[in-house]
């Protein structure tokens, strides 16, 4: 089993997981570096110093490995998500015509982001084979940044990769643990200190994300949970605006959803979960069963991290999960 390191990236927050996966994950060990300063700056510029200086702190500081280590990009609210129908072609036309397709659909400069895709599926319409693709595109200055600073630092990056995909790949891995139903459409929402991510999964595949950020949060965050002030100012006003989103989120995805399956359960997770309780006006909005995802399954030696822990370090641990059997 290769160790991996897993470098989870906010805006003002680095959490760093080391570990392995063999059909479970087995955790190592887990820190977390918090800045009072945001280094990454309208989601799209990062204050490289600052940054390195974090990041240095967490990696040499508490000796973590430099090698085959995966960062995930988190609370990037200008990640561009579009699932898209195109023609089957090569991956170098594939990448042409998305890029086209990219300037046309998206209302950002492209140029500014890089550009990647993921095959979802590959089927005939008549005479015509076509594919499925799920397009992303990320700020390009977040990316050249990473690499600037990870390259100084010394670390051996094998990928970079965005929460709502690693997050799919983790709770993905825990219903096949758990034996459940692959074809099922459910919802992942990650509650963070200054975001919500909704994300809409089709059996295994993520088909609509969304990052909405509520910065009011991170005062949730950083209140002890019986101050007076957060239940009487903040409670409730908190738990309406995170519903209201997920629920507009989610009837955006059924207008546009060429075939619509019921949702058949929500997770709930991240270190705000803990904190504030959606469940209940959240199933009264959507109707579907609501879950904390804070007994994972897919950690072989979850009885030793607190509940809190595992849904602070969701994300985190989520970049240690392999992408495919084989991987290393």
């Amino acid at each position: 089993m290769t160790r991996k390191t897993s470098i989870e990236i906010g805006k003002n927050y680095i959490k760093i997981a080391e570990g392995n996966d063999k059909k479970r994950l087995w955790i190592d060990k887990f820190h977390e570096v918090e800045s009072d300063e945001d280094f990454i700056k309208d989601d799209s510029k990062v204050e490289e110093e600052l940054l390195y200086n974090l990041l240095g702190e967490g990696i040499v500081n508490n000796n973590f490995s430099k090698k085959n280590i995966t960062i995930v990009l988190a609370g990037v609210a200008n990640i561009l998500i579009r699932e898209m129908v195109i023609p089957f072609l090569s991956v170098e036309k594939t990448c042409s015509l998305l890029r086209f397709e990219a300037r046309q659909n998206f209302p950002v400069n492209i140029d500014n982001f890089v550009i990647d895709y993921k095959q979802l599926s590959i089927f005939n319409e008549g005479k015509i084979k076509k594919q499925q693709i799920l397009l992303v595109a990320v700020p390009k200055g977040l990316i050249e940044s990473i690499l600037n600073v990870s390259k100084k630092l010394g670390l051996k990056i094998k990928r970079i990769d965005i929460e709502s995909n690693s997050l799919v790949r983790l709770v993905t891995r825990e219903r096949d643990i758990r034996k459940e139903n692959n074809n099922e459409l459910f919802m992942i929402v990650n509650l963070m200190r200054y975001y919500v991510t909704t994300i809409i999964v089709n059996g295994k595949d993520l088909v609509l994300a969304k990052t909405f950020p509520i910065y009011d949060l991170e005062r949730v965050f950083k209140a002890d949970r019986n101050t007076t002030d957060l239940i009487l100012n903040y409670y409730s006003y908190m738990i309406n605006e995170v519903v209201e989103n997920i629920v507009k989120f989610y009837d955006f995805y059924r207008m546009r959803a060429q075939e619509t399956k019921n949702l058949s359960k929500i997770y709930l997770t991240g270190e705000v979960c803990t904190k504030i309780d959606i469940r209940d006006l959240l199933f009264s909005r959507i109707n579907t069963e609501v879950e904390y995802l804070n007994q994972l399954e897919v950690i072989e030696n979850r009885v030793f991290l607190e509940k809190e822990k595992l849904c602070s370090f969701v994300t985190t641990f989520s970049g240690l999960v392999l992408e495919k059997e084989g991987e290393k």
